[in-house]
């Protein structure tokens, strides 16, 4: 089966946006409650698990990579208690969640020898530590929102432009390569890139805390970044036509939670996108 060790992104969840009749999560702020929260259970009990069912026995999967933007970091921290609940009455895996994790007392100190002792000291068992942190490759900041959290003057140029449909606007992005009418944005491919370097170094940080076993990444993060980072490892490269590609016949961005799986081999990228399998040759370019 594809899914059989494999790292995952998935868009976050339903966002909470003020003024638009929704309710916030009391648990999981910058999701909407109840759509928002229940949605993420779902992709959890009907995506994610089945997807960790099959990893290597003795596998650590980190849910850990996510934005700034709070909605991310929720959207994994509902992966994490899901999954939590499933796997409660499994002696073969074990879940640790931030809640777990932190100590009454000292908070995060000392947490990171504290999990791979214990992770060591269980060989056999499978491990999930959802631990969601905010990655830099993977911010909005400076990207589409400034340190205030306002719109860039690109995003609201590129929005204008496609009479705000956030599916046009993805294409219109990469169409335009970051620039409307002498107003610039961020470059798609370097999106792309800056996504694929944070990946890596996720997983080098965990390899390197938990040697000598199989690690696997996963993690929450935003549409549009997300499209074209799909885009670059199922084609190893960014333009309109990779991108209609992976969007589809109906040309849809990716939507809430739903899951892009892959694996880096040395001399190739394998993934699945919409029930489509992909391979992509690794060069010294890539």
């Amino acid at each position: 089966m594809f899914r059989e060790g494999i790292n995952f992104f998935t868009r976050h969840s339903k966002k909470f946006k003020s003024g638009k009749g929704l309710t916030e999560s009391t648990d999981y702020r910058g999701l909407t409650d109840p759509e928002g929260v229940e949605l993420a259970q779902k992709t959890t009990r009907e995506q994610l698990k089945p997807m960790i069912d099959k990893l290597p026995k003795n596998a650590v999967m980190v849910i850990i990579g996510a934005s700034e933007a709070v909605r991310t970091k929720s959207t994994a921290r509902v992966y994490g208690n899901e999954l939590n609940n499933l796997y409660r009455k499994n002696e073969q895996v074990i879940v640790k969640t931030r809640e777990d994790i932190a100590d009454p007392k000292t908070g995060y100190t000392n947490v990171i020898e504290k999990l791979t002792g214990e992770i060591n000291n269980h060989p056999d068992k499978k491990f999930v530590v959802d631990f969601p942190l905010a990655i830099k490759e993977f911010s909005m900041t400076n990207r589409w929102v400034d340190k205030k959290g306002n719109q860039t003057p690109y995003c609201d140029k590129l929005l204008e432009s496609v009479k705000d449909d956030d599916d046009l606007a993805v294409l219109k992005w990469v169409e335009s390569n970051g620039e409307i009418d002498g107003i610039k944005g961020p470059k798609p491919l370097e999106v792309a890139e800056a996504y694929k370097n944070g990946f890596e170094r996720l997983r080098d940080f965990a390899s390197t805390q938990i040697p000598g076993r199989p690690i696997f990444v996963g993690g929450a993060e935003h549409s549009w970044d997300l499209d074209v980072f799909i885009a670059y490892m199922t084609h190893g490269k960014v333009d309109p036509a990779s991108l209609r590609q992976i969007m589809g016949a109906e040309e849809k961005m990716i939507q809430e939670t739903e899951p892009f799986y892959f694996r880096v081999e040395p001399d190739k990228i394998v993934s699945r996108y919409r029930g489509q399998d992909y391979e992509f040759a690794l060069t010294d370019e890539n």
